[in-house]
């Protein structure tokens, strides 16, 4: 953040809980109440010593009205310090606020109650002490969220909030989500972090010190959280972490017990040195603040202690929150095994609507779930490689919205583009995944995987319209990609053109989407509606004119001839290029001939007729409609061509321009290259 106001607030408040006591505080108070030098700067008050504080002031009992205020006042704190330790969540410090607001209902409720309690005395305020110190705190700290909020709202982080989750894939990286957690449980990966950071500041801290010992404790007590501090502790040599039992021996009953209680003070700290016969203790406390809600706040306090020495000679604090998404794996699971699902059958859809033909079992199992993989992928190596020009989450958003601009083009189009250019090398080597005639299906299914990718951010972070904002999502990749496909389907003339739109639109995506707002998603998918329902409709008039999807929609007749004459340059050249033709019954015959002869591993098919009878036009039908088979092709010289014709000049052709060999070289070498080619497709075909 470009400023942390709140990080005042924790000796404020602790100096208000020390002139309240009503009696001086024992070496276990002293040591908790002592000031903490936290080194994240985070603006988290000490919630016992407040505690303390609020009902020392000899007043009347609070009653459940003030306890309620100031549980409320605690989730308040603990929301705010979330708030900056995410760099400025706005979710975060929105809840903040409304545990001030609750906390404030719950005082003028004990305010009503006091005056009516004292109605006889007539009190010269209505107001208890307790009551009008916790208001001052409130008005403090509502301040303070009202600032931090208002530096936060226009900076990249609190406008793009879903920023932060983009990059390192959440499936291969657990701590890619931050404080989000999902897989394990939420306090142990918060203490976690804490130990980690706070082991690398103990170490900062004495450099030249030999090897000392270490003793932990929670508050309340938690062996689970012990052990995983103590685990990380130990992984340095320079930390002796001493068992519990050794510290049992040492201590009496009484100080065993307050010490599992979690108080280490300078009477139990010079008996363990002593015992182990040490001048030096580190002395590590857990403190679980939480959870609230979903939130688990943690913080460890460590103390180095001193022999002859009343107080610590150093107290460092860590804090830590996990906010506990656990719930949310197994929709993340589901969500990306129902898109792949999806992705197959409008794959087989889109590709019947196209063809009329449902695709081959090997194509269906293969092109959309290879698309999909390569959906789900590509961002991870997409945002990895770009990850230095992410913007600092302080930046403005002014400054820096060009990149969820440039994260929606990523997302949405880039895998589909990315798989254009390597459609043809993969085509030649997996027939079933060429994009001629699938352009539109496999895009889909690329953009249900780009959709996957895009679930576990959807469904952690935005709590309650997770799944609404992955329909809207997915309903948004899916239209783009299929625009996008079809404008790079080179047999789809209908989609000439669009390559425009979805980039457009999945850049006004790209923006709505980081926001984690259901309204601007729900905007970009009614713009998104818009050219496709004009393609559909496109689709419908030229189905009921005899046109086939994708193809060229015919003219109306001339009254001379039956077909439409050009009456232009461009349009004589667009018709040299798709010439029309009439499906016939023959045709069909012949297709249908030609399809069971690949799928019985062989057969004869001839087409007979005079020159310019379309011929060749019918073969290059016939050759859309050999769906997922691999075609070589070659034609015998004409009767008129002058010079002597190779032997098999048909087969050499063919060979030669599926494996690009150059007829013209040296004829030893052409032989070897063809006998490989043929070799390799003596195996294939």
């Amino acid at each position: 953040m470009r400023g942390r106001t709140g990080s005042w607030l924790l000796p404020v408040f602790l100096l208000i809980a020390l002139l309240a006591q009503a009696q001086p505080p024992t070496d276990a108070a002293a040591t908790d109440g002592a000031a903490v030098a936290d080194t994240d700067g985070a603006a988290v008050a000490d919630t016992d010593a407040i505690g303390v504080a609020d009902t020392a002031d000899g007043g009347p009992p609070g009653g459940p009205a003030l306890a309620a205020a100031r549980a409320a006042r605690d989730r308040a704190e603990l929301h705010y310090w979330f708030a900056l330790h995410e760099n400025g969540d706005m979710a975060a410090f929105r809840r903040a606020l409304a545990a001030v607001d609750e906390a404030r209902n719950h005082l003028d409720a004990h305010r009503d109650a006091h005056r009516d309690a004292h109605r006889d005395a007539a009190p010269a305020s209505s107001d208890s002490p307790a009551t009008t110190r916790l208001r001052a705190e409130l008005a403090t700290l509502a301040t303070d969220l009202e600032m931090q909020m208002e530096m936060a709202h226009d900076t990249f982080q609190g406008v793009f909030p879903l920023a932060r989750f983009l990059g390192r894939t959440l499936f291969l990286d657990a701590g890619a989500a931050g404080a989000y957690e999902f897989v394990d449980e939420p306090d142990v990966v918060a203490v976690s972090r804490a130990a980690e950071e706070m082991v690398q500041d103990i170490l900062l801290q004495y450099r030249s010190l030999p090897q000392y010992p270490a003793v932990f404790t929670s508050r309340p007590p938690s062996d689970a959280l012990e052990n995983e501090v103590r685990y990380i502790f130990q992984r340095q040599t320079r930390i002796a972490v001493r068992p519990q039992a050794e510290v049992a021996a040492a201590l009496d009953p009484a100080q065993w017990d307050r010490f599992q209680a979690g108080t280490v003070d300078s009477a139990i700290a010079a008996t363990l040195m002593d015992h182990l016969g040490v001048d030096r203790l580190l002395a590590v406390t857990v403190n679980q603040l939480g959870p609230i809600g979903d939130d688990h706040f943690v913080r460890l306090d460590a103390a180095v202690h001193a022999a002859g020495q009343g107080r610590p000679v150093l107290t460092l604090a860590r804090r830590a929150v996990s906010h506990d998404r656990r719930g949310a794996f197994p929709a993340i699971l589901l969500a990306n095994a129902a898109l792949l699902v999806l992705a197959v059958v409008l794959f087989a859809a889109l590709v019947r609507l196209r063809t009329f033909r449902w695709p081959a079992w090997s194509v269906l199992l293969t092109a959309p779930v290879v698309g999909f993989v390569i959906g789900r992928v590509a961002p991870w190596f997409v945002f990895s490689a770009t990850s230095t020009l992410r913007p600092e989450p302080e930046t403005l958003a002014k400054l820096s919205f060009w990149w969820p601009v440039l994260a929606g083009v990523a997302v949405v189009c880039g895998p589909t583009l990315l798989y254009r250019i390597v459609s043809h090398r993969l085509g030649a080597l997996v027939p079933a995944l060429a994009m001629r005639q699938r352009g539109a299906a496999l895009a889909v299914a690329i953009g249900l995987g780009a959709c996957a990718y895009l679930a576990a951010p959807l469904l952690i972070y935005p709590e309650h319209q997770g799944v609404l904002l992955l329909v809207a999502t997915g309903l948004c990749a899916g239209m783009l990609n299929l625009l996008l496909g079809r404008a790079l389907d080179a047999d789809d003339s209908s989609g000439a053109g669009l390559i425009g739109i979805p980039l457009l639109l999945s850049a006004l995506l790209g923006p709505a989407l980081m926001t984690a707002r259901l309204d601007l998603v729900s905007a970009c998918l009614g713009l998104t509606v818009i050219p496709t329902a004009v393609l559909w409709l496109r689709e419908q008039r030229g189905r009921r004119a005899g046109r086939r999807p994708g193809g060229d929609a015919p003219r109306p007749a001339d009254q001379a001839g039956g077909a439409a004459i050009p009456t232009s340059t461009a349009e004589l050249a667009a018709r040299c290029d798709h010439p029309p033709f009439l499906r016939t019954a023959s045709y069909d015959h012949a297709a249908t001939a030609a399809g069971e002869a690949v799928r019985a591993g062989g057969g004869q098919l001839a087409l007979v007729g005079d020159r310019g009878v379309g011929k060749t036009a019918a073969l290059d039908a016939l050759e859309r409609e050999l769906d997922g088979t691999r075609i070589l092709r070659g034609a015998c010289p004409n009767p008129g061509d002058e010079g002597i014709a190779p032997a098999y000049a048909p087969f050499q052709q063919a060979i030669s321009a599926e494996f690009g060999i150059n007829l013209m070289g040296d004829a030893d070498t052409q032989l070897d290259l063809l006998d490989a080619g043929l070799e390799e497709l003596l195996g294939t075909v």
